[in-house]
C-alpha cells in the first residue's frame, strides 16, 4: 500500500512538473518572429521596394535563415504642405506599435524589428530611432532590445539637389498662379534642402556628447547599413554633378549625402588673434555605419525585366525576378539580403575605388545679435595639390560646370548663423591596403566684414561629408 502511495506522490509530482515547466518549452519552441518595415520617400508610395515584400522572406529562407520574417509596407501622407519628417516619425512609431500589438498581442525575447527606408524615409526612420533611444516615454523604447537593423538607401541626411530644385519649381507655379499638383510637400522640401533647420539640428545633435551617447546606445543595438548610389549609366553627364570622373550621384542625392559617416571639427576664432596663422582643428571621424556603394538610380528607369540592365534600375526598387531568385541584377538587394541574415555584405572593390566626391558642411556663427548677409562671406580654398582644373589637380572644390555646387543659408531660429556647403573631389584617394580613402587639407580662407580675414585647415574625404563649427568673435 505504502508503495502505492509512493508511486502515486511520483505521478503527481511529474504531472505538475510537465505543468509547470510547459510553457517554458513551448516558448523556447517558438519560430523567431522577424518584422521589415519599409519606409518610402517624399512623393512616393509602397511602390518603391517593388517585390521586396515578397522576396525577401524567399531569400531569407533560401540562405538558411529560420525566423518568420514579416514584411510590410509604412505609407504616410508625403505631399502635405503641413507635415514634417518628425510628424512621419510619429506616424511610424504608432504604426510599428499598433502591428505589434494587434499582429503579435505580444513580444517574445527572440523577436526581431528591421527597418529599410528609401531616400527621404531614412530621415524618418533615424528620427524615429533616436526618439526611442534618447526618450523612455516614447512608444519605440520598449522595442531597444527588438531593434535588429536599419537600411537607408539613397537617404539625402545632408540634403539634396533636387530638394532645392523642387522648392524652386513650386515657388514658381505659385507665382504664377498654376494650379499644378506636385507630389511633394513643401515642408518635405524645405527640411531635405541643404542647411535646412532640420539638418542643422541634425548635425549638431551628432557632434554632441548628448548626441554622441544616443549613436552609441543604438550602434550597440541596431546594425546600421548605409547603401550610396551612383549613376555610372550618366556619365556623359557628370560634369554637371557631383563627382571627378563619374556621376556621383543617383538623380536625386549626391553620394557623401547619403550616408552618416562622416568627419567633425569646431574652431573658436576671436577677432584679436593673429590674421596670418592657419588654424587647425582637430577634426574626429565618425563612422556609425556600415557603408556600400552600389551603380543604380534614385528611382528606377529600367522595364521590370532580368534582362534589364542593372545600372537603370532603382537603388531600391526590387524587380520581379528577384522573387525566386538570389542572385538576381538588382544592385542593392543582395546586400540587404546579407545585412539580415547577419552575413557580410560584400562590396565591389572596382565599384568603391572610384569614388572621388566630398561634401564640406560649414556653419558660421558671429557674436549673438549680429545680422549677416551671406552673400557677404567671401570663402576662398587652397591646397597644395589644388590647381585650375585643366592641370590635374588632386582636389578640386566648386567645378565650374557642377550645378548646385555651393549654396548659403541663415539659421531660421539664429540670424548670426550661416550654414555653407561645397562639394568637391580627390582623385585616386582610395587605398587597397586598408580599404579606405585618403584624408586630404585644404586651407579654407574666410572674410566677413568688419571681422579679420581667418585660415583654416579642413580635412575632407572621398565619400564623406566634413562638418565644422566655426564660431567667429
Amino acid at each position: 500500500m505504502n508503495d502505492s502511495r509512493v508511486i502515486l506522490a511520483c505521478y503527481i509530482l511529474f504531472a505538475l512538473l510537465a505543468i509547470a515547466i510547459s510553457p517554458v518549452l513551448h516558448a523556447n519552441s517558438y519560430t523567431p518572429r522577424h518584422l521589415v518595415v519599409l519606409v518610402h520617400g517624399i512623393g512616393a508610395g509602397k511602390s518603391t521596394f517593388g517585390q521586396m515584400e515578397e522576396a525577401l522572406p524567399n531569400s531569407m529562407q533560401a540562405i538558411g535563415n529560420k525566423s518568420d520574417f514579416q514584411v510590410i509596407s509604412f505609407e504616410y501622407d508625403t505631399g502635405n504642405d503641413q507635415k514634417t519628417t518628425t510628424n512621419f516619425a510619429e506616424h511610424l512609431e504608432i504604426f510599428i506599435d499598433q502591428y505589434i500589438t494587434n499582429q503579435w498581442i505580444e513580444l517574445r525575447p527572440s523577436d526581431r524589428i528591421s527597418l529599410i527606408a528609401h531616400s527621404q524615409g531614412g530621415l524618418i526612420t533615424s528620427i524615429y530611432l533616436f526618439q526611442a533611444f534618447s526618450n523612455p516615454h516614447a512608444l519605440g523604447a520598449k522595442l531597444i532590445n527588438h531593434f535588429d537593423s536599419a537600411i537607408s538607401l539613397g537617404t539625402p541626411f545632408l540634403g539634396a539637389k533636387t530638394a532645392r530644385l523642387g522648392r524652386k519649381t513650386k515657388s514658381i507655379l505659385s507665382t504664377l498662379h498654376l494650379d499644378r499638383p506636385i507630389p511633394f510637400g513643401a515642408i518635405e522640401l524645405k527640411e531635405m534642402s541643404f542647411g535646412s533647420k532640420t539638418i542643422t539640428k541634425f548635425r549638431q545633435m551628432m557632434a554632441t556628447v548628448e548626441g554622441q551617447s544616443i549613436i552609441k546606445r543604438i550602434g550597440q543595438k541596431v546594425r546600421i547599413l548605409n547603401v550610396v548610389a551612383f549613376g555610372s549609366a550618366l556619365n556623359f553627364l557628370n560634369n554637371f554633378v557631383t563627382g571627378r570622373n563619374e556621376y556621383e550621384d543617383d538623380l536625386a542625392v549626391p553620394l557623401p549625402s547619403a550616408t552618416l559617416n562622416s568627419l567633425y571639427g569646431s574652431a573658436s576664432l576671436s577677432n584679436n588673434q593673429d590674421d596670418n596663422k592657419v588654424y587647425a582643428p582637430t577634426f574626429i571621424e565618425n563612422n556609425v555605419a556600415e557603408y556600400r556603394v552600389v551603380e543604380a538610380l534614385h528611382v528606377s528607369l529600367a522595364p521590370d525585366s532580368k534582362h534589364a540592365p542593372s545600372k537603370m534600375m532603382g537603388v531600391a526598387k526590387i524587380p520581379t525576378h528577384c522573387i525566386d531568385d538570389l542572385e538576381c541584377s538588382h544592385p542593392s538587394y543582395k546586400m540587404i539580403v546579407q545585412h539580415l541574415g547577419q552575413q557580410p555584405v560584400k562590396q565591389n572593390i572596382d565599384v568603391k575605388k572610384r569614388i572621388t566626391s566630398f561634401m564640406l558642411d560649414l556653419r558660421v556663427k558671429l557674436a549673438d545679435g549680429t545680422q549677416i548677409d551671406p552673400d557677404e562671406i567671401e570663402v576662398k580654398f587652397n591646397h597644395r595639390q589644388l590647381h585650375w582644373w585643366w592641370q590635374n589637380p588632386k582636389v578640386i572644390i566648386n567645378d565650374a560646370f557642377e550645378l548646385f555646387a555651393d549654396g548659403a543659408t541663415v539659421n531660421e531660429d539664429d540670424s548670426s548663423s550661416v550654414r555653407l556647403y561645397f562639394t568637391g573631389s580627390i582623385i585616386d584617394s582610395y587605398q587597397p591596403a586598408n580599404d579606405d580613402y585618403r584624408k586630404e587639407v585644404v586651407t579654407m580662407t574666410i572674410s566677413v566684414p568688419g571681422l579679420i580675414t581667418r585660415s583654416v585647415d579642413i580635412e575632407v574625404k572621398a565619400g564623406h561629408s566634413t562638418y565644422l563649427e566655426l564660431n567667429l568673435l
